[in-house]
C-alpha cells in the first residue's frame, strides 16, 4: 500500500514538473536564447529534426549529406533562422536543438 501511495506521488510530481517525453535522435547541435548562433557542416548524412525546448514532435525535418550547412542564424533581432542545407525556418528565439535520427 505504501509503495502505491509513494509511487503515485512520484508520477504525479513528475507530470506536474512539467517533465515531457525526451525527443528521438541524436542531438547535433544546440542554440541556447540570447546566445549567438552559428552554422556548422552536418557531420554525417541523414534525417535532421529540428526541435524547440519543449517540443515532442519535430518542428521540421531534412535529409542532408555530410557537409551540408547546418545550424542558426539570426535574421531579424527576436527571430532566428534554423539552416539545413539550403533551406531556412523562422523559428522564435528561444533554445532549440537538432538532432539526428
Amino acid at each position: 500500500m505504501i509503495k502505491r501511495c509513494i509511487f503515485g506521488a512520484i508520477a504525479c510530481l513528475a507530470l506536474l514538473s512539467g517533465c515531457a517525453p525526451q525527443p528521438k535522435g541524436e542531438a547535433v547541435l544546440r542554440y541556447e536564447s540570447g546566445k549567438t548562433p552559428f552554422v556548422m557542416l552536418a557531420p554525417y548524412d541523414g534525417e535532421y529534426w529540428l526541435y524547440g525546448k519543449r517540443d515532442e514532435k519535430p518542428r521540421a525535418s531534412f535529409k542532408l549529406n555530410k557537409g551540408d550547412k547546418l545550424g542558426f542564424k539570426v535574421n531579424t533581432p527576436g527571430q532566428v533562422a534554423a539552416v539545413a542545407g539550403k533551406e531556412q525556418v523562422e523559428v522564435e528565439d528561444q533554445d532549440m536543438v537538432w538532432r539526428r535520427k
